[in-house]
């Protein structure tokens, strides 16, 4: 499926919930306002990360995406959301990506699958980390700037992803919601 497609749909799927709100209203007079989406956690390299409402755009795995912009490029806006500056930042990845790599990987500004496996070319198992733990893989992430790193957690179970910076005792889930 493209984006058109995926965007199109999103559009309908919005339409078609309005629609029931308003025959809901109708037909029994009182409002029913759904919940606000629940945050998730799980394997964040089969989720796209982008400016557009059929992307996940905000919660930790954006802040975890940005913290990988911070290692490679120096990016100091992370805030969880991603925005133009996020988007800006990560086309510049891309393209700096291409420079030194191949294949190519599309330029867009999306975190998608390539992006994902592109940046993972920074994640060294094990590095100055050990562990006697059986239930998750522990990396670090090198950042290209040097000094810039992070530590990563795994649960060997489902993949569900954590991260710490240095110097910080507690890890942040990679959690999102659409």
């Amino acid at each position: 499926m493209n984006r058109s497609e995926s965007s199109a749909r999103s559009r309908a799927a919005a339409l078609v919930t309005r629609l029931a709100l308003v025959l809901a209203t109708v037909l029994t007079g009182t409002l029913v306002v759904p919940r606000p989406a629940a945050a998730a956690t799980g394997y964040f390299g089969a989720l796209t990360l982008c400016t557009q409402s059929s992307c996940v755009n905000k919660g930790n795995v954006v802040l975890f995406w940005q913290r990988r912009l911070w290692a490679d490029e120096g990016y100091d806006d992370p805030d969880g959301v991603f925005g133009p500056n996020t988007e800006a930042a990560t086309i510049h990845w891309q393209q700096l990506y291409n420079a030194a790599n191949s294949p190519d990987i599309d330029v867009d500004g999306w975190v998608g699958s390539e992006t994902w496996e592109a940046s993972n070319l920074n994640t060294v198992w094990g590095y100055r980390w050990t562990s006697t733990d059986s239930t998750y893989f522990y990396y670090t992430y090198q950042g290209r700037i040097s000094g810039r790193t992070f530590y990563i957690r795994e649960r060997r179970s489902d993949r569900v992803t954590w991260f710490r910076m240095p110097g910080v005792s507690t890890w942040t889930d990679t959690s999102y919601v659409y």
